[in-house]
């Protein structure tokens, strides 16, 4: 390969640093042009007039500051972010910094500038700065005019020295976190009320009601970061705004954090427009104005802050079959009892029924020694009278003049029940209003009835509790008879003058085996389809008025027990059936016709089909 001659190699050499230039001016002048498409945001806002007289300006200025770039403090920084503004505009304007002290030298055209501190700053009684001149100042120094600079504040306050939102409203004290609230007061034209916060939850004091959650929250969250929608310019008499005495004032606010330091907050007349109140702070001389939403936690009586609860809640639905140890139900004196069966006595009903009925008397069986409920009626009752509840409480305080205002002083119906062996509760309802709506109180206790507290009186809708129109009957089972067929000893029966009696035989495996018609062998298909027409007879209500002539009879025994029903007829659709003389029904009279017809079937000895 020929070599290069010496003159060769320079040329190379030169034209690749030509080719190095090139190349540095292209990203130089890319950067510049990016540069000038997307300038760094100003870290100052001054108005158009002084941008261009810092523009113009064709002396010199040069700020040092004794702390490092961005962290001044409360007086410094201010003064730091001002220097700033002037140098992005200007490149006459230095600003140097120092390596942590404190302090600001300024030299405008070569000459030294006094700046005190003390003189051009605002500051709150802690010696916090919130407002300053320095812009003024500093314009006049440099341009010699202000340029129409006054007293600025300072980032999150106004010029009253208020702390302010980012929306620019100024608080009127805190904001105090809400963990440090050891209490917040308040007293309205209603009522004097007390907030506690107990493991971060405020509850009201002096109540065994519960508050109710939004309007709690909404409070809470109010007072303790209190907000002005405006504030009242060159303002008269403090009289003149219901504001000169808490005694004249719609409502006062006393804020008490855990170092036991006092907010307080006086609201007096809302303004003509209904827009807002007038409020105070005492020790601070400005009327401010609070929008007009307060009125909707602050001036309001204690009940529209409380949520009754007047039921034993369950933990789940299942609980209703565990839980529930006995209800008493009383309508118009009568007394009906329930109570939860024993497991034994579980195992001779289907597994729908939990509950038995020990009173009134009429109801109890004279097999079991009880009677069975309605168990899908007083069921639901029961899960609905532990969540019972109302949000609309109208009285707070129980007194003897409030529950005869409210029809509670002779309820129409009341509820009691022990819920886990350990609480009573009884809830007593009103007659229902022309809505058809209901009011409400309970009382709970322990089971030996100490520690008795009244829940005060509520509102409860009529389509959220239907079982105010609901008689005794109602909530016990509607089949006028339940029995296994296998635990039958004999059913007798009359009709038509004639007396007929079935016994039944049972296996070594509890099971009927046979059956007998007035001594004579029976089919046993039939007989037990026979006694399925009285097992679907079922009662429409208890029965009062003159008792009908008795047009069939029917007795079952069982357990050596026996249990006798008396039937007749009330019209073309209604049945009539006592039960052991002591309980009248009224029933379908077209069961009783079916009933009438599978004995009729029996004794013809025809066949039963069911």
């Amino acid at each position: 390969m020929k070599k290069l001659t010496k003159f060769q190699k320079q040329l190379i050499v030169l034209c690749c640093l030509v080719l190095v230039a090139a190349v540095c001016i292209t990203v130089y002048l890319v950067r510049s042009r990016s540069a000038e498409e997307t300038p760094a945001e100003p870290p100052y806002t001054f108005t158009e007039d002084e941008i261009a007289a810092i523009k113009a300006f064709d002396g010199s200025a040069a700020f040092a500051f004794g702390a490092e770039k961005g962290a001044g403090d409360g007086f410094t920084a201010p003064l730091m972010r001002l220097a700033e503004g002037y140098a992005f505009y200007s490149s006459r304007v230095s600003v140097g910094y120092g390596s942590g002290g404190d302090g600001v030298s300024v030299t405008v055209n070569g000459s030294a500038l006094e700046f005190d501190a003390d003189a051009h700053f605002k500051t709150l009684k802690d010696g916090t700065p919130y407002a300053t001149d320095a812009r003024a100042f500093f314009n006049k120094a440099l341009f010699g005019e202000e340029l129409g600079a006054s007293t600025d504040a300072l980032p999150g306050f106004d010029l009253d020295g208020d702390r302010v939102n980012s929306a620019g409203f100024a608080y009127l004290y805190g904001p105090i976190e809400r963990a440090d609230i050891k209490g917040i007061k308040v007293k309205n034209e209603f009522d004097e009320l007390t907030f506690v916060p107990i493991d971060g939850v405020f509850y009201l004091a002096d109540t065994d009601l519960d508050l109710a959650t939004a309007t709690s929250s909404t409070l809470v969250a109010a007072v303790r970061a209190p907000v002005a929608s405006g504030k009242v310019k060159d303002p008269e008499e403090l009289s003149a705004y219901g504001l000169d005495s808490d005694e004249n004032a719609k409502a006062t606010v006393i804020l008490m954090d855990n170092d036991d330091n006092a907010y307080f907050i006086r609201i007096g007349k809302m303004l003509t427009d209904g827009s807002g109140f007038y409020a105070l702070c005492p020790g601070k001389d400005i009327v401010y104005i609070l929008p007009n939403s307060i009125s909707n936690y602050l001036l309001i009586p204690k009940e529209q802050f409380l949520v009754a609860n007047f039921g034993t809640p369950l933990e789940q639905l299942t609980d209703v079959f565990t839980k529930i140890d006995d209800v008493t139900l009383n309508i118009g004196g009568d007394l009906l009892k329930a109570e939860l069966m024993s497991d034994v006595e579980k195992k001779n009903h289907p597994i729908n029924y939990s509950w038995k009925i020990t009173a009134p008397e009429r109801f109890v069986s004279d097999v079991f020694g009880y009677g069975l409920p309605n168990y899908g009626n007083i069921g639901d009752l029961y899960n609905t009278l532990c969540a019972l509840a109302s949000e609309n409480v109208v009285e707070a305080d129980m007194t003897e003049e409030n529950l005869k205002k409210y029809g509670l002083d002779d309820p129409l119906v009341s509820y009691s029940w022990l819920y886990d062996g350990k609480t009573r509760c009884t809830v007593y309802f009103s007659r229902p209003n022309s809505d058809g709506d209901y009011y409400v109180y309970s009382e709970k206790a322990n089971k030996d009835g100490s520690d008795k507290k009244k829940i005060g009186i509520g509102l409860v809708k009529g389509a959220d509790f239907i079982y105010g129109g609901y008689t005794m009957a109602d909530y016990v089972d509607a089949y006028l008879y339940t029995q296994y067929f296998d635990k039958i000893e004999s059913i007798e029966f009359t009709h038509g003058g004639e007396t007929h009696k079935i016994t039944v035989s049972v296996g070594d495996d509890g099971i009927a085996s046979g059956a007998r018609l007035d001594g004579k062998e029976a089919d046993l298909k039939n007989c037990q389809g026979f006694y399925r027409g009285l097992l679907v007879c079922t009662s429409l209500g208890e029965y009062e008025g003159e008792k009908p002539k008795e047009i069939f009879s029917l007795s079952v025994t069982s357990g050596g027990k026996t249990t006798h029903f008396s039937f007749g007829r009330i019209s073309s659709m209604k049945g009539y059936c006592s039960v052991d003389g002591r309980v009248e029904y009224v029933m379908d009279y077209e069961d009783l016709e079916t009933l009438m017809s599978l004995a009729d079937k029996l004794v013809a000895g025809d066949t039963i089909q069911w």
